[in-house]
């Protein structure tokens, strides 16, 4: 209940500066196909086509909250001392030793305090459910549902007045007393965040008071580019956040039976990765424990301890490398293709 009587104003509607622009969206529309499994004869035909192309500006209600909160808790201060501890270990020969070792011993002292701090300033960006459609073709819920609510840094808001370019603009279907519960849990669950208490660290931490100072709520128009194409009766969609710049898609076209192919090689070339290392690491056990005349099963556990990291990340790495160049070969052989087609349409 940490906004409920707070009051606010929503000032002017501001809108969200196109940062991006189209060359941008449309490389990353070109780079996810080429990443697909699309032939580059299937890119050429869904690419760059303006009527697959939207561009709409998403209301969104900002709110901004600054406050102070009166806290009771029970701090704690970590003292340390160190103490020497006899300690048995194996040397590279396998035989067991004892070693001197120095390790903390941490002690806690703990004070009841009280006190009243700033909270953090908390900010956060919802964007309104919408009902109207952006086009006859698309629903504007499945498109929402792929956008990642945006956290807007209080000191980017530009405003540009009321242009709005080739965007069309979705009206705000609610006022925001409507989010102002959805806007209280957000405060509530981070209500000590970017305070510093007292002590090496804190239990039984209970907010006594709150006063808020000030809430404020802006709305604002974010643009958003929306590219969709279908592909094997799917229709599939990209989003590029035109203010940073950040795309959201749901998926791309892929062969089951390449991936397949691809994870069998990743997973033979880490099979035999890891047993030709394991067999070298028990020869080389076998040949130390022979010649220094000592148990290599010893000599053996020893390596393995140190060694089994390798053993397991090696191959791993090695198999990812091949997989990785094996997708580049493939997605080269295909920009070549399309690049010289873009090349002479005048694409991007």
């Amino acid at each position: 209940m940490y906004t409920k009587s707070s009051q606010y104003n929503l000032n002017d509607v501001l809108f969200m500066p196109d940062r991006s622009g189209e060359e941008k969206f449309f490389k990353k529309i070109k780079n996810s196909m080429l990443s697909s499994c699309m032939s580059a004869e299937d890119i050429i035909t869904r690419y760059g086509l303006e009527s697959n192309c939207f561009r709409i500006y998403i209301p969104y209600y900002y709110f901004r909250l600054s406050y102070r909160v009166k806290v009771e808790y029970i701090a704690y201060y970590i003292k340390t001392r160190f103490v020497s501890e006899s300690v048995k270990k194996r040397d590279e020969k396998g035989k067991t030793i004892i070693v001197n070792e120095v390790k903390p011993r941490h002690e806690k002292d703990f004070f009841q305090k009280i006190g009243t701090y700033p909270g953090k300033i908390q900010h956060s960006t919802i964007a309104t459910d919408l009902t109207s459609s952006i086009d006859k073709d698309i629903n504007t819920r499945e498109i929402i549902s792929f956008i990642v609510k945006n956290e807007v840094p209080f000191s980017d808001i530009k405003y540009s007045g009321q242009k709005y370019g080739n965007f069309k603009m979705i009206p705000f279907g609610f006022e925001p007393h409507e989010f102002k519960n959805q806007f209280d849990n957000y405060v509530g669950e981070r209500l000590l965040d970017g305070i510093k208490l007292q002590g090496d660290g804190q239990r039984d931490v209970n907010v006594q008071d709150f006063v808020s100072e000030n809430l404020e709520c802006l709305g604002l128009y974010n643009p958003f580019m929306i590219y969709t194409y279908r592909y094997k009766d799917k229709q599939y969609v990209i989003i590029m956040n035109c203010f940073n710049g950040k795309t959201y898609n749901n998926g791309k076209p892929r062969n089951l039976k390449m991936d397949g192919k691809l994870a069998l090689n990743f997973a033979g070339i880490y099979v035999a990765g890891t047993g030709l290392i394991l067999c070298l690491i028990v020869l080389y056990s076998f040949v130390v424990g022979m010649n220094n005349s000592v148990d290599w099963i010893n000599v053996l556990e020893n390596k393995l301890t140190i060694h089994i990291g390798d053993a397991l990340f090696l191959p791993m790495l090695i198999g990812s490398l091949y997989v990785g160049y094996v997708k580049s070969s493939m997605k080269r052989d295909k920009s070549k293709i399309v690049n010289k087609y873009c090349k002479e349409k005048g694409l991007f």
